[in-house]
Order: C-alpha cells, then sequence, then structure tokens
C-alpha cells in the first residue's frame, strides 16, 4: 500500500468517525464509572465529540476513573453527582455557540461536581421558558468550575426558568461573563473560606427576574464589572456575612469609569455584616431614574470605593432612590463600620436628590492618598443624615444635612470644614438640653480645618413635645471658625413652633430666647427666604433668578430654542 492510500484512508477514517459522532444517554440509575460501555445508549463509550444526556428521574452518582472530554452535557429531569476522582473533564463543543453544559432546561435537574476540574465553554441552568423547572448546581468537595476553555466563556443562571447555584467546601467557579435572573429567579450561596465565584468580565445580576446571593464564612466572589438589577421590576440582593471581614466581594475592573451599578431601573441591595466590599473605581446607586439602590454596611464591616460615588445617581447625573446606611448596632463593642472612598485626586461623593447617607456610629473617609486634604461630599439635594464622624469636606449645595434626627446620639462630627450654599439646609431636632444627646450638633471643630461657611436656610424641629425655657441655649454648631448666616435667621428664627434668637459666635451657633410667640405655621408661597413675610427682600431673590431656566439641554430655554 503506498504512503498516499495510507493517507487517504486515515483521512477516510476521521471523516468517518467524526461524522458518525452521536448522542449518549444514560441509562443506569444507581450510577457507574463515566467511561462503561454498558451504562450507556448506544452500548458505546462516548468519544470526544459527542454528547452525553443524563435524563433518568432518579438521584445517583456517576464517576470517572480517567481524564475525559466530551463536546456537551445535558441534565435534564436527573439529580446527577460526578465524582471527578481527582481528575479533569472537559466539555468542548464550539456548535451553538458553545453550549458546553446545560441543567434544567424545561424540568427540575441538578448536577454536582465533587472533587476535580471541569473545563467548559458556555453554560446553562434554566434556560427555557418553563416556570415550574429548577435548574440546580453544585460545585463542592474542592472541585473547580472553569469556563475557561479556549478563551474566557459566559455561564448564565435562571434565564427563562429558575436557578440554585451552590459553590462551598473550599471550591472555585470562574467564567468571563454571565447574567442571572433575566427572567425568573436565581439564587447563589457561596460558602467557605477558601471558596470562590470569580467572573473575570461583566456580570448581569437580574436582568428582569429576581436574584438573591448569599456570601459567607470567608467566601470570596469577585467581578469586571457588575450591573445589579438592570432592568424595571427586577430585583438584586448580595448579604455577605463574615468576621473581621473575612467575606469580600470585590469589583475589579479599574478601567471602567463605573465598575459597580447597585441597582439600575431595578432595586438593588448590598448587606454588608462583618465583611469586606472593594471597588476598583467608582460606583453607581440607583443609577436610573425610577430605580433604587442600597448599600448597608452593619458591625464589623467596611467597605474601599477607590473611584466617585453616585448616591442617587451616577456621579455625574441624578438617578433614582439611592442610600448608603452604615450602621453599627452595637457600638462600643468594638466592631466598626467605615465606609472609605474617593481616595485619588479629583473624585467625590455626590448626593442627588432621591439620595440619602446615614450614619449611626460610623465613619467616612474620603483623605486623598495623593495630596494634603480630603475629597469633598457634594449634596445636589438629598440627605446627609445621623450620628458618626466624616474625614470630607462637605459641601451642602442643595441638599439637608441633619445631625442626629433619628439616632440615640446626635452629634455629625466633621473632621474637614463645611460650606453651606443658597439653597442648602441645615435641619436641627430639638427635644431636651443636653447637647448631642437631646439636640442635634454639627461640630466642625478639627483643630487643622474647621472652617464654617453659612448660607442657606436653617429648620429646626422640636421633638417629643419639649418646649424650651426662655433661658435654655442650644449650641447647634461647633466650629474653629464661622462665617456667613442662615438666609432665614439673621437674629431671630421663626418657624411652626415659636421663634429663637439666633446668636452667631466665632466659633458657635446658638439659639436661645425661645418664646412660642410669634410662630409660622406655614411659609407663605412666595417667602423665599423663608422669614415668613413676603416683603422687599423676597422680591430681590425673584430679581437675581428673573429668566433664568434649569431646562436640560439649555437649548431648549428661552431664547435658544433649536431651529
Amino acid at each position: 500500500m503506498t504512503r498516499g492510500t495510507i493517507l487517504f484512508f486515515c483521512v477516510f477514517l476521521c471523516f468517518v468517525s467524526a461524522s458518525f459522532a452521536d448522542d449518549y444517554v444514560w441509562n443506569d440509575s444507581a450510577g457507574g464509572e463515566l467511561g462503561d460501555s454498558t451504562k450507556w445508549n448506544p452500548a458505546m463509550t462516548p468519544g470526544v465529540d459527542d454528547y452525553v444526556y443524563f435524563d433518568l428521574p432518579n438521584t445517583y452518582t456517576v464517576w470517572l476513573d480517567d481524564d475525559y472530554t466530551h463536546d456537551k452535557l445535558h441534565v435534564e429531569g436527573s439529580t446527577l453527582t460526578l465524582d471527578l476522582n481527582g481528575y479533569e473533564y472537559t466539555l468542548d463543543t464550539p456548535d451553538d455557540n458553545y453550549q458546553s453544559i446545560l441543567i434544567g432546561d424545561s424540568t427540575p435537574s441538578a448536577l454536582t461536581l465533587s472533587g476535580g476540574s471541569v473545563y467548559c465553554g458556555d453554560l446553562f441552568t434554566g434556560r427555557n421558558d418553563s416556570p415550574t423547572s429548577v435548574g440546580t448546581l453544585n460545585v463542592k468537595g474542592g472541585a473547580m468550575l472553569s469556563g475557561t476553555l479556549d478563551g474566557w466563556h459566559g455561564f448564565f443562571f435562571g434565564t427563562s426558568s429558575h436557578s440554585v447555584v451552590r459553590v462551598t467546601e473550599d471550591s472555585y467557579m470562574e467564567h468571563g461573563h454571565g447574567n442571572s435572573g433575566v427572567y425568573r429567579s436565581a439564587t447563589f450561596q457561596i460558602d467557605g473560606q477558601y471558596t470562590e465565584w470569580h467572573v473575570d468580565g461583566s456580570f448581569d445580576m437580574a436582568y428582569y427576574g429576581t436574584t438573591t446571593a448569599d456570601i459567607t464564612d470567608g467566601a470570596r466572589v469577585r467581578f469586571g464589572l457588575l450591573k445589579m438589577a438592570v432592568g424595571g421590576n427586577s430585583s438584586a440582593v448580595i448579604n455577605l456575612t463574615g468576621v473581621s471581614q473575612d467575606t469580600e466581594l470585590a469589583i475589579e475592573n479599574w478601567w471602567d469609569p463605573i465598575n459597580l451599578y447597585l441597582g439600575m431601573s431595578g432595586e438593588g441591595i448590598i448587606n454588608l455584616r462583618g465583611s469586606f466590599l472593594y471597588v476598583a473605581s467608582s460606583m453607581a446607586i440607583a443609577s436610573n431614574e425610577g430605580g433604587s439602590g442600597e448599600l448597608n454596611i452593619y458591625d464589623g464591616s467596611w467597605a474601599d470605593i477607590t473611584g466617585s460615588v453616585g448616591v442617587g445617581g451616577t456621579p455625574d447625573e441624578p438617578g433614582g432612590r439611592g442610600l448608603v446606611n452604615l450602621y453599627d448596632e452595637e457600638p462600643g463593642n468594638g466592631e466598626y463600620v467605615y465606609f472609605y472612598c474617593t481616595q485619588q485626586t479629583g473624585e467625590s461623593m455626590v448626593v442627588w436628590p432621591e439620595g440619602t447617607v446615614h450614619l449611626n456610629a460610623a465613619t467616612i473617609v474620603m483623605e486623598d492618598d495623593n495630596i494634603p486634604g480630603a475629597n469633598p461630599i457634594i449634596l445636589r439635594g438629598g440627605l446627609l443624615d445621623g450620628w458618626g464622624w466624616i474625614y470630607a469636606e462637605v459641601q451642602n449645595e442643595s441638599g439637608i444635612v441633619r445631625p442626629g434626627m433619628t439616632s440615640l446620639w446626635k452629634d455629625l462630627n466633621l473632621c474637614y470644614n463645611y460650606e453651606q450654599g443658597p439653597a442648602g439646609t441645615l435641619k436641627i431636632g430639638i427635644g431636651g438640653t443636653y447637647s448631642a444627646y437631646n439636640y442635634g450638633v454639627l461640630k466642625v471643630n478639627d483643630s487643622s480645618n474647621g472652617q464654617v461657611t453659612l448660607d442657606g436656610f436653617l429648620d429646626v424641629d422640636l421633638l417629643y413635645d419639649f418646649v424650651p425655657a426662655y433661658e435654655d441655649e442650644f449650641v447647634i454648631i461647633e466650629a474653629q471658625s464661622i462665617s456667613g448666616q442662615f438666609i432665614n435667621a439673621p437674629s431671630e428664627y421663626i418657624f411652626e413652633g415659636g421663634r429663637f434668637d439666633v446668636i452667631y459666635e466665632t466659633d458657635r451657633v446658638v439659639l436661645t430666647h425661645f418664646e412660642e410667640e410669634p410662630k409660622c405655621p406655614a411659609y407663605p408661597t412666595a417667602d423665599f427666604n423663608r422669614d415668613c413675610l413676603v416683603n422687599l427682600a423676597d422680591l430681590a431673590v425673584l430679581a437675581g433668578q428673573w429668566l433664568e431656566c434649569g431646562l436640560e439641554p439649555d437649548s431648549y430655554c428661552p431664547g435658544m430654542m433649536p431651529m
């Protein structure tokens, strides 16, 4: 036989082999060894180009006694455990956009991987529209599931039916991109000190459906870019629970301007308890109008956001309802709450009209690593509220700063400077005569900074039916130096409860000489300076803003209409 004939025969054999690649269906409900030909229909050992199906309505274990390669694995109706036994299992189909592993397309199905490594292309759980189907994936016993075969691939959980994913017992799951809860639901449990879920690229968590992820007991989850609650009516919740920040969520794509969207058009929530959140660039909380986002940081937790933060929007544009809630549930137990952010030059935290930053025995640190000083919290509406310490310049352009109104203690300590613009408000609650316990105090008295510049408005509420005595004094601001005054309280303040004298000292603002009359139950509509009178002072405010236009884009303002 000539060499040409031999070569032709070999090519022919390869062609015949590929042409007769088949679908293999497991036929033994008791389980067995993956390479046992008697367990398959047809009764042959599947080859490297074959699809394998497990569809028996039973719970069983199949184990490996060698490395294997197949094209595709489909579990439908079975509860299958693959005991990898220390071996590698490769699923390398190029067909159907590299859909290598399918779990629970139409019926409840489960796949458990244990004790070895699986390399694959795309993975789907709950791919088809079946509201009663649940596709379950368990990665345990030190197993690794890697969607990195010939490049990074996507994992998709709960596309049109439901999905449950558990990565536990020192196991590891990695892939390049993906999503969860597209039209149905997905739940994740990532548990254990050496357990990790890593998405190298972008992940959409809840597109129109729901997703809940519980990260516990020292586990780590890493994303390149995370978008939570992308579409309207979607919901995405991540709960991190640990001890001494051993449980971690890290968003590590530093080259994108924003790499954590916490609530886009739906509702996104991150809860930290004894855990740690790291974001390599900027974060947007409730980026889109109508969306909502919450970052709740509880005892023993801290967050480190390297870039800017938008609360109730992106750092550049307003959006929906955003909340940063820093809440130490047991002050004094040695487990503190810290929020580090904007620690690079030019970064800021921007609070938009539907944004709230609330502290309870917590600390915000925005000091710049590159220059002396700190970056700003800029209130373009919204609320800064509570009791704690803020290492930042606070610029209240048009929001409300409210020391301790809803906290046990009522002093808000600013360790740099405070500037209140013409549209800003300082709101003080008074329920007794003891400073920082019965009434709110803005403390800006750091010896190196402590400059307060006042404009805008004072707003006082009497709490708990308290009625001050004439001789009572309430020091509502303490600072190294104070300049300016409130528009509505140049020397006295009249409100719905009565009137106070307002005394501006070089380092304090004091309310005293309370009287129940006169009072102002409601400010007239044209009372722009809120002194309960409509007079020339209000006319001056109106004249100063005459013909101003706030339309966006400004081409729609009178005189600038588009042609």
